[in-house]
């Protein structure tokens, strides 16, 4: 039953100058390979992008829950502590 089960591995990719770490399906995640990527929401994909180095490999469920945590995290933590009162300095 794994073998059917799908998987991402987590992946340094390099367009250009723009580095960045993303999680992508397993059968991309070669290094040396070009992928593209499609932002969530978007239709079209941004190809190019150079498969630098590879790494942890995840069931792609534990992936986007990790995603869903990890987002959370951030929107909780990323409030102004002065509940959003905005303070001007003259």
């Amino acid at each position: 039953m794994e073998s059917m089960m799908k998987k991402h591995t987590q992946c340094k990719l390099r367009k250009g100058n723009t580095v960045q770490v993303s999680w992508i399906p397993t059968e991309f995640a070669v290094e040396g390979a070009y992928v593209a990527l499609k932002p969530r929401g978007e239709s079209v994909a941004d190809d190019g992008w150079l498969v630098e180095a590879v790494w942890t490999t995840m069931a792609s469920d534990d992936v986007t829950e990790r995603s869903r945590d990890f987002k959370s995290q951030r929107e909780a933590s990323d409030r102004p502590r002065d509940g959003g009162r905005q303070k001007l300095k003259l």
